[in-house]
């Protein structure tokens, strides 16, 4: 992999672009996951969801 020192301005912008918007995924996912989990808690113990209820 190349140095950020190594780039040239062009690559350096689209890798900050590629980098920021990968970063907004993850922050999303995070989100979603501990969105979901708070939703699974239930005084304090976290209980299984409902798709693993149905089994």
């Amino acid at each position: 992999m190349m140095k950020i020192s190594e780039m040239s301005n062009e690559h350096l912008m689209r890798t900050l672009l590629c980098e920021k918007r990968e970063i907004k995924t993850h922050q999303s996912t995070i989100k979603q996951i501990e969105d979901e989990l708070n939703k699974r808690f239930d005084n304090g113990t976290l209980v299984e969801g409902k798709e693993e209820e149905n089994e």
